[in-house]
């Protein structure tokens, strides 16, 4: 009898634990919806940033394990579905292990830029698809974190090329390139919502590519969104468009 009970009291403990199991399971599965990764393609004229950010929603510090340096992967393909970019294409990564942890409510944010360049040749305007997967995962989960965008590839602007932007103490430097009949360009400064800033500079030559520079300061061009730059010439109403990063 006294055997029976101890035999009894061990099923006790195991089905116990095998209901903790379980419930860990299924808390750690229920936690699992709540992180995602997103991805944010912010086209430009001349380029395309993809912002990702990996969002811990739960009440719990998660922590990724990878089996190299590279946290992530970024594929560009057509309507056809053939691939136009990947990022790690040309890049080496560290193979070893690597680790990162997101707090509980926080995430973590990258950012890679591509030039709309495929094998020396600028692609086509058009709608292409950005597909982003998280190359990290928790202990004991299997499911891969993916992101799907559809994304915009604008044609090349007519009136300027080469444009770059150089943060200063107290202000923007604009330079680049600009080809019109008219003798100014103008610009605007925008966060998405409104209009920070705007003005014409005057150009030198007209009817071929001369190059033009414009300071913006950035007391004028406070936000907590992100900055565009919009370039205006004659010959068009698209403008060139591309963003004011801040440090």
């Amino acid at each position: 009898m006294k055997r029976f009970f101890i035999f009894f009291f061990i099923l006790l403990i195991g089905a116990a634990c095998g209901v903790e199991k379980t419930k860990e399971k299924e808390h750690r599965e229920g936690n699992r919806e709540k992180i995602v990764i997103t991805v944010d393609a912010r086209e430009s004229t001349d380029f395309v940033d993809f912002v990702l950010m990996v969002k811990n929603e739960t009440e719990q510090e998660v922590e990724f394990e990878f089996p190299s340096s590279q946290k992530y992967e970024i594929v560009v393909t057509n309507d056809k579905e053939e691939e136009l970019y990947r990022y790690s294409i040309g890049k080496m990564f560290t193979q070893a292990l690597q680790y990162e942890t997101v707090p509980p409510f926080h995430y973590l944010e990258f950012s890679e830029r591509w030039n709309y360049m495929k094998d020396g040749e600028r692609i086509p305007p058009g709608t292409y698809t950005v597909s982003v997967t998280w190359r990290g995962h928790e202990k004991g989960i299997e499911t891969t974190l993916t992101a799907k965008e559809e994304m915009e590839v604008p044609k090349p602007h007519p009136s300027f090329r080469h444009v770059t932007i150089v943060e200063k103490e107290k202000q923007f430097t604009i330079s680049g390139e600009v080809k019109t009949a008219s003798r100014h360009i103008h610009y605007v400064v925008e966060d998405g919502h409104f209009e920070l800033v705007k003005g014409k500079v005057f150009v030198t030559s007209s009817q071929e590519w001369t190059k033009f520079t414009l300071n913006i300061l950035k007391e004028d061009v406070i936000s907590k969104r992100p900055l565009m730059l919009l370039l205006y010439s004659e010959e068009t109403n698209v403008p060139y468009r591309i963003p004011i990063k801040t440090k």
